[in-house]
């Protein structure tokens, strides 16, 4: 830590970033048992123990009497009888494990995050330039990250990682998948809510030859990054991985990099002019017990539906903060008009928290057997009132949906991961929350709900699929199937068309509780074109972002071998209006990509401005 910081205060410049990590894991992964070793070290049983104290737990709450009985399982041994699938105490045990694994990571970098923090602070306080602190660096430490979060998860959480470790939040992108290249919204949202709440400085490492380099650079520069490194590997000659290894993406990134310059003044240090109304979590909980669940078809559902109801947010232009369970359990959600909870189980001091939260007049959706379980994997009694359901059974699975990596998405017409033929009666039905009829293809929880919830749709054979529950000042909807994953089942084709194959109705499915509450900052007339307005309290000067997320096939091509494989192409938006609300006042808008003044119209507290063409994005300059 002394050298680090050392080293970093004498570099002769305004800013410092350290890279502690590269793609960094869980520390015990370095050890002999690998992750096992949790469960051997008597060093670590000891401090599993002290640290399970703290949080105010007892012996007894793993069936123990006495704190020796208590100790890290080794949930990653293939030949373990799991006993925590059939009993309370090892259930919580293997849960705590894997939250340990996590804190045992993160503290070891929580020196060199203190000493970085104070050695900025005197910085901030020191008053007269010349002194030695006003002229030494900014210096910021992270440990980069894959992005993970929008993958299969990972050992190391995107939030209670950050409230050990680092004073830098950054991660790299890496998926190839245009479908999902949106996703990084998802991630950037995360940065900006976690370096919000604990004070990070945010950056991105951005890899043009892996696509969409201008929307995601537009997408970080929109939600606080002020660190931008454009990605190389190379050398090019030996090896790629570079920002510059073929025409397009060079040509694609100096287009983003003269964008970012032309709008720069506007963007630096900016931040949302308009606090999102809109709550989403997709709950760790959830992904450890699909990681101690095995191969558990519904859980991997719910993990992969979370990201997919953001997406369906997102082509509604609904502005959302991702948030945690401690946030959920700790903080004031009052802010809040309606919090979407996309996962199978949550933690029961969260739970409480969000029984309160709609007690009070708050808004809940959940789907996808969502809410299901607490931390233990016991059914969650302290929402269960709330829910308006006699009670919960396990979901009826179709289709095993794969966990995304970094490739393709996968079609939902393989053969090997169908489960079962989809039932004739599980077609759900138009109606009042469902505007077109369609057939569900991944599963369903058929809900039984109490005489005094309200079933907003139902399956063809009369079983509730959503229904909405008044509990105190507020209200609480459950949806019986996987909206998220059934709003991407029309894209997942080879020859693909997001523009095309996005379905309205299955969005508002998502969307249209939120939209009831709040209303889009920008909205724009293409769902697939996503808008921020930015306000800069150095300057006073205001802007929105444009990212156009759209691709689709535009030819088949053959390879020597003669095997056919798609070819991608963006697709432009044309004659599109954007509509900005908050935004009176405004006597010019000024396309940076165009380099001209745009017409626009006024209305209530809005202005809608025309644009003519939209390529990948561009930034409106509001005079």
């Amino acid at each position: 830590v002394k050298e680090s910081l050392e080293n970093a205060l004498s570099l002769p410049a305004e800013e410092g970033w350290g890279l502690t990590g590269d793609e960094i894991g869980t520390v015990v992964d370095g050890s002999r048992e690998k992750k096992a070793h949790l469960s051997v070290c008597p060093r670590c049983i000891r401090g599993f123990q002290e640290w399970l104290k703290g949080k105010g737990l007892k012996p007894s709450d793993f069936g123990a009497s006495e704190w020796s009985a208590v100790r890290p399982l080794n949930i990653w041994d293939p030949n373990s009888n799991k006993p925590w699938l059939q009993e309370r105490g090892p259930a919580l045990a293997a849960y705590y494990t894997l939250d340990f694994n996590n804190h045992v990571t993160a503290m070891l970098f929580t020196n060199l995050k203190e000493a970085f923090a104070q050695a900025n602070e005197a910085k901030r306080a020191a008053l007269a330039p010349v002194s030695p602190q006003a002229r030494q660096p900014w210096i910021y430490s992270y440990a980069l990250r894959g992005n993970t979060f929008l993958m299969k998860g990972h050992s190391l959480d995107f939030f209670d990682f950050y409230r050990l470790a680092d004073n830098a939040i950054v991660y790299e992108t890496s998926n190839r998948e245009p479908r999902v290249w949106g996703w990084d919204s998802y991630l950037c949202d995360v940065q900006r809510v976690v370096g919000g709440k604990i004070h990070l400085a945010q950056g991105i490492y951005i890899k043009p030859h892996r696509g969409a380099p201008l929307q995601r650079m537009l997408s970080a520069v929109s939600r606080g990054d002020t660190m931008l490194y454009w990605y190389t590997y190379g050398p090019d000659y030996n090896k790629g991985d570079s920002f510059s290894q073929d025409a397009e993406a060079l040509q694609l990134t100096s287009k983003a990099a003269h964008l970012l310059g032309a709008a720069e003044d506007a963007l630096y240090e900016s931040r949302w002019a308009v606090p999102a109304e809109v709550a989403v979590v997709k709950p760790e909980t959830t992904q450890r017990w699909m990681n101690l669940g095995g191969d558990s078809p519904a859980l991997m559902a719910a993990w992969e539906n979370a990201k997919w109801v953001y997406s369906a947010l997102q082509h509604a232009h609904v502005p959302v903060d991702p948030i945690d369970e401690v946030m959920l359990a700790d903080e004031d959600l009052s802010r809040y008009k309606i919090i979407y909870v996309s996962g199978s189980h949550i933690t029961a001091k969260a739970a409480e928290k969000l029984a309160k939260y709609v007690r009070e007049g708050g808004t809940l959706y959940t789907s996808g057997w969502g809410l299901a379980r607490d931390e233990a994997n016991q059914p969650l009694a302290a929402l269960a009132p709330a829910m308006g359901l006699r009670d919960r059974g396990e979901p009826q699975m179709w289709y095993r949906v794969s966990l995304y990596g970094a490739g393709n998405i996968e079609s939902y017409d393989e053969r090997a991961n169908q489960l079962a033929p989809v039932p004739s009666g599980a077609k759900i039905a138009a109606g009042d929350a469902i505007q077109a009829s369609f057939a569900p293809v991944v599963g369903r929880e058929v809900l039984r709900p109490e005489d005094s919830a309200e079933v907003l749709a139902r399956f063809a054979d009369g079983a509730a699929a959503m229904t909405r529950h008044s509990f105190g000042k507020g209200q609480v909807y459950v949806v019986g199937f996987f909206p998220g994953l059934e709003y991407s089942a029309a894209v997942r084709r080879l020859d693909f068309n997001m523009r095309r194959d996005f379905d309205a109705a299955r969005r508002l499915v998502v969307a249209a509780p939120a939209l009831k509450l709040t209303r889009p900052v920008v909205d724009a007339s293409d769902p697939l074109v996503e808008g921020v307005l930015l306000s800069n309290a150095a300057n006073g000067m205001r802007a929105v972002t444009l990212a156009n997320w759209a691709y689709g096939v535009a030819a088949m091509k053959e390879d020597t071998s003669r095997r056919r494989s798609p070819v991608v192409k963006q697709l432009p938006a044309k004659n599109l209006q954007v509509t900005i609300r908050a935004a009176k006042g405004t006597k010019e808008v000024f396309s940076c990509m165009l380099q001209r003044a745009l017409k626009f119209t006024e209305s209530d507290d809005s202005i809608t401005v025309q644009l003519p063409k939209l390529d990948e994005g561009d930034v409106l300059l509001l005079k």
